[in-house]
């Protein structure tokens, strides 16, 4: 039977999931473990986050998470998605279209080309 200690990889991604909101950074993958979306690249990550579990994901392929899901110990969950000028979520929930614009691409935490994080 799979645990949390399983999935878990000891080089975690530098983020605190309590303070974590729409302006933080990114979020660079240092390990990736698995392929969830099954195009054979190792693009998700599992870190201990000390009260949280957070799932990081790298769709795109540069490195940083395109998607997070956080589960605190206290049971509280929420989902994160990087705004890009193409960004979608698809499947259980509805569609998202996220677009950057030049003021939001001036915030000190964006990367060329990703906006702000945002909550879905």
């Amino acid at each position: 039977m799979a645990t949390t200690e399983s999935f878990l990889v000891p080089d975690v991604p530098d983020l605190d999931p309590n303070t974590f909101g729409h302006d933080s950074g990114a979020v660079t993958l240092t390990d990736p473990t698995h392929d969830i979306d099954g195009d054979g690249v190792l693009d998700t990550q599992t870190v201990d986050a000390g009260d949280a579990v957070v799932i990081a994901s790298d769709l795109d392929s540069d490195g940083e998470a395109d998607h997070l899901r956080m589960i605190h110990e206290d049971g509280a969950y929420s989902s994160w998605i990087i705004a890009t000028a193409t960004a979608s979520c698809t499947g259980s929930r509805p569609m998202v279209a996220l677009s950057v614009t030049a003021e939001r691409l001036r915030n000190p935490h964006s990367r060329p080309g990703k906006g702000p994080w945002q909550r879905y």
